[in-house]
């Protein structure tokens, strides 16, 4: 038997003008819209765009197509803050889901949540140190830390819009790894600590190598230098770094889901209008949800990490940023940085806009389109 859906390929049937104006825009089919994201479940690399998954391939020694062990990218910008996310119930991979509660800053619920735990994260019970015990008994926290980057691949940079990296804490900050400090390899907040240090003025002018800590048995990021980003690149993006675009990404108008992260405004309360009896007038708009409820009881189901925040939360909540001082980026950078940051950074200035963002294609291995675009990721 064969497959019906072949019919599709072969395009509509053709239709009157009106007939076809009236299905354009009345359709009840629409496109799906989730976040550009760059994803790291399962320590497979791959990038996810309205729902279609492209896996970032290199080919080894003999020829086959594996996942790539170390992704370069540009780091376009990062939110400042954490952001929290709670999970009310056991996650179910088979399903998309929302958070119950979650903040863009980590100190006050987004004012997009209907029915926020906490008017502050700060004193909520979520976010308390053993307000979830983990299956092997370890003490955290329900409500989940994470930090937002912006970041274009390296050897890519044009062929994608900016896309949203989800770091989970431990990848955002853990000195546990080190043997790999000593070798230059750093968690991100560690990381910049030394950028910083040595005059670094911003991520973008860096290719930033990222690998997975191979100590542990959960999708830990680790942060390392690869090169100077060429002047003809940074000239290009420029205009990209300093776009709404990337700002979006971190500050909150997409929902914190992982890779099914949606606009936060489509979260907000539909607003009704009505009419008064004499003379006609329009209600006014209801205060946002997050203003006007009160905190919410803590619910007792065990809540989940997102699918890339296997690892638990360790850090006391409130706690300050770590310093320098306090963590492994005191200890000597790789020989690479120090030589690095000896050479004089370049000023950018705005010049050439960048390409359009090529749609991405899904994995189709006989494609040699495909092959293209799968491959050649590290150099």
């Amino acid at each position: 038997m064969g497959n019906n859906l072949a019919i599709l390929d072969q395009g509509p049937p053709a239709l009157p003008a009106e007939l076809a104006e009236q299905f354009d825009e009345n359709s009840n089919l629409p496109e799906r819209v989730t976040v550009p994201s760059l994803s790291y479940a399962g320590k497979v690399w791959s990038i996810n765009m309205n729902g279609e998954q492209t896996l970032i391939q290199g080919k080894n020694s003999d020829g086959d197509l594996v996942p790539l062990p170390v992704m370069r990218v540009i780091i376009l910008d990062w939110a400042k803050n954490r952001g929290r996310a709670y999970y009310a119930g056991a996650y179910d991979p088979a399903k998309t889901t929302m958070p119950d509660c979650w903040s863009d800053d980590g100190e006050k619920p987004s004012q997009y949540v209907k029915e926020p735990v906490n008017d502050v994260c700060k004193t909520c019970k979520n976010a308390a140190k053993g307000s979830k015990v983990t299956d092997a008994g370890k003490e955290t926290t329900a409500c989940s830390l994470h930090r937002m980057l912006a970041v274009v691949p390296s050897s890519k940079p044009f062929d994608f819009p900016p896309l949203r990296l989800k770091l989970a804490v431990t990848s955002d900050f853990d000195s546990k790894s080190p043997d790999q400090e000593a070798n230059g390899w750093f968690s991100f907040r560690p990381f910049t600590d030394q950028l910083k240090a040595r005059g670094v003025k911003h991520t973008a002018q860096l290719i930033v190598k990222m690998k997975f800590d191979p100590s542990v048995a959960f999708p830990k990021v680790l942060f390392a230098l690869d090169k100077w980003t060429p002047t003809e690149t940074l000239e290009k993006l420029m205009p990209v770094i300093m776009g709404d675009e990337v700002k979006n990404l971190i500050s909150g108008s997409w929902t914190p889901n992982g890779v099914d992260g949606v606009p936060a405004e489509a979260m907000a309360e539909p607003v009704e209008e009505t009419t008064a009896p004499a003379p006609a007038a329009t209600a006014k708009a209801p205060a946002p949800a997050a203003a006007a409820k009160a905190a919410k009881p803590v619910k007792a189901a065990a809540p989940p990490a997102d699918p890339e925040e296997a690892e638990p939360e360790w850090i006391a909540p409130g706690s300050p940023e770590p310093t320098p001082s306090q963590t492994a980026a005191a200890k000597p950078v790789a020989r690479a940085v120090q030589q690095a940051a000896k050479a004089q950074v370049q000023k950018v200035t705005p010049s050439a806009q960048p390409k359009a963002a090529a749609a991405p294609v899904s994995e189709t291995p006989d494609d040699p389109e495909l092959a293209g675009l799968l491959t050649d990721w590290d150099k």
